[in-house]
């Protein structure tokens, strides 16, 4: 006797054997038992979700002579010559070799014919979707009003080529993907009944080849136990397939996110030579990936849908979630592109140098990272020792200064009293020093090194804290000490902040320079000390100059040529300012002289208004 395939061994006779579909399952069985038999069905959905099989299983049962509601029996004649595939009421077509009209019409003389046997003629019409437009035509009038005695069952894949006065004139049932673990239950049932030892992991990867479908999956067990014979075991499976295992794709991902790039290209000859599928490769990289992303984000390993769950979380460790990210829109990339080559490997080398290279960036990024905290950590301590001289030096010159106050004390009391008249003659011969009248176009000054000893101090942290209080802003508007600081700093962007120096960045020269005059400057800076809690140096430039200034800070950094931090200093004053305190002195003496002039010639006649 010729050698019959499991998937036709195993095919359910009964409702009850069927895995998978639960919701269909019970609305024919109940349509069976209710006598509700609809005139025309349509089963659509993938490939070995059971659309013929219980296409079948609803002709036996709505046929079958059992006086029991659970039909089909399998025992009555009905049962069993369809069970064969002889019963004359039963009628399979296969649409894809049937699709021309003469077909249809020669089905549709038959249809008026009563059954010979069983209570309904039945016709499966498989693969529907094939059916040519005038075959669809001419099938559409008996679907509407077809006999009482005739059903139609209608089944395919790809519903969309279907048209819709025919989908319209069905009942309609989706037939979802059968889920792994109802497959894995099946396949161990048949490994039980074949009496063929077996590895649970060569069961779990069967299930996940067969994507969803139950014969799918048993053709691939009954290829296996052809190849490994009564011992199943994992590896055959693989070897069959070009399957690799979970934990070599971990293994080639910890290559490449090294950024190993020779030992990756090895790794993907030696997938070559044993003739792994590289599609399946590309999908089963994607598919740790995205493990990776999702412990990550719940740190739950009940998360994880694969086997060796241990490595991925190892993996999760190391790998992070935008680098995760990163990595699958690079594979699915590649996973597009393989359907326009014969060859995926090309495209699949290309992208796992891509890998590499996005791999090796990152790595950089991390060590500039490293260094810069290593850098930071160097610039705390020194700053630690330099306070605490400081504060010896401070306490050193307390200590005199009270000494001084001392000595003075002394000395007034030794010192005999001075008269009335001599106090009060000093009182006027003393001229009080003219304050200066700091002029509104003068500006502060600062250089390019004041900026760039701002960028190496600068913190994200102290960036965070500024950029938090700088929301609040306009809630100062309406106090009218504050507004005029608040409408000079509105437009301004903090772009680097460091724990005692700020760069803020406007849009134009003008309105950078207007906050850079003396008096605004000074007006700011006050501000700053009631939104900010501390007293902050800032400079004030472009938008433009901060780039250039960045891309500057940049390329030292890169090669290591970037000064130590230093004190952040209070921004300088113009020199002529010092000029404008001497002209004011000058002016002041004049005017003093000119008084006393007047006053011998005209003695009190001479009066002075002042303007």
């Amino acid at each position: 006797m010729a050698y019959k395939a499991l998937y036709r061994i195993y095919r359910p006779q009964t409702f009850d054997e069927v895995v998978g579909q639960k919701y269909i399952l019970q609305t024919l069985k109940n349509a069976i038992n209710q006598n509700k038999i609809a005139h025309a069905y349509l089963f659509t959905g993938p490939r070995g979700t059971g659309k013929t099989t219980l296409a079948k299983l609803l002709a036996k049962g709505v046929n079958c002579t059992s006086k029991f509601d659970d039909k089909p029996c399998n025992e009555c004649d009905n049962c069993t010559a369809i069970a064969e595939g002889i019963h004359p009421d039963v009628i399979e077509i296969d649409a894809a070799s049937n699709n021309g009209v003469d077909e249809v019409r020669d089905l549709i003389d038959k249809v008026k014919y009563a059954p010979i046997e069983g209570k309904y003629k039945v016709y499966i019409i498989d693969e529907v979707h094939m059916m040519s437009q005038g075959a669809f035509n001419a099938l559409l009038k008996t679907l509407e009003e077809p006999p009482a005695h005739v059903i139609f069952i209608l089944a395919t894949t790809e519903v969309h080529k279907v048209l819709p006065t025919i989908i319209s004139r069905c009942q309609r049932f989706d037939f979802g993907k059968v889920s792994i673990e109802d497959i894995k239950k099946k396949i161990v049932e048949i490994l039980n009944q074949e009496g063929v030892n077996y590895e649970d992991e060569a069961i779990e990867l069967i299930a996940e080849l067969a994507d969803g479908g139950v014969r799918d999956a048993i053709g691939i067990l009954d290829q296996a136990i052809a190849y490994a014979g009564n011992d199943l075991k994992a590896q055959h499976v693989r070897d069959i397939y070009g399957v690799a295992s979970t934990a070599e794709i971990v293994e080639f991902i910890e290559l490449f996110h090294k950024g190993d790039t020779a030992s990756s290209l090895e790794k993907i000859n030696d997938f070559d030579y044993r003739g792994i599928d590289i599609a399946r490769f590309t999908s089963s990289l994607i598919d740790i990936l995205k493990e990776i992303i999702v412990f990550n984000n719940t740190k739950d390993s009940n998360f994880l849908t694969l086997t060796n769950k241990e490595s991925i979380i190892k993996e999760a460790e190391i790998v992070g979630v935008n680098l995760a990210f990163d990595y699958i829109n690079i594979l699915i990339e590649a996973l597009d592109n393989y359907r326009r080559v014969n060859s995926p490997r090309s495209f699949f080398e290309l992208a796992i140098l891509k890998l590499c290279e996005v791999s090796k960036k990152q790595q950089n990024i991390i060590n500039d990272f490293i260094n810069i905290k290593e850098e930071i950590k160097v610039v705390e301590v020194e700053k630690e020792s330099s306070k605490q001289k400081s504060v010896e030096v401070e306490k050193e010159e307390v200590i005199v200064e009270i000494d001084n106050i001392l000595n003075k004390e002394e000395e007034q009391i030794k010192e005999p009293e001075k008269k009335e008249e001599e106090k009060s003659k000093e009182n006027k011969e003393k001229v009080s020093e003219p304050s200066i009248n700091i002029k509104s176009q003068e500006s502060i000054v600062f250089s390019d090194d004041d900026i760039l000893n701002v960028l190496v101090q600068a913190t994200k942290s102290d960036k965070e804290f500024v950029v938090s209080r700088w929301r609040l802003l306009k809630s100062y508007m309406t106090q009218s000490k504050y507004a005029g600081a608040v409408s000079l700093i509105l437009d301004g962007k903090p772009e680097a902040v460091a724990p005692s120096g700020i760069i803020l960045s406007y849009l134009d020269r003008p309105q950078a320079n207007l906050v850079n005059k003396v008096a605004n400057y000074l007006l700011v800076q006050d501000f700053l000390v009631e939104l900010l809690g501390k007293n902050f140096v800032f400079y004030a430039i472009t938008d433009a100059d901060f780039k250039r200034h960045r891309q500057d800070f940049l390329l030292k950094r890169s090669s290591n040529k970037l000064p130590l931090p230093q004190e952040i200093k209070q921004p300088k004053i113009n020199e002529n300012i010092a000029e404008d305190k001497k002209e004011s002195l000058e002016v002041k003496e004049d005017s003093n002289k000119a008084l006393e002039l007047g006053e011998s010639l005209f003695g009190s006649f001479l009066k002075v208004e002042d303007k």
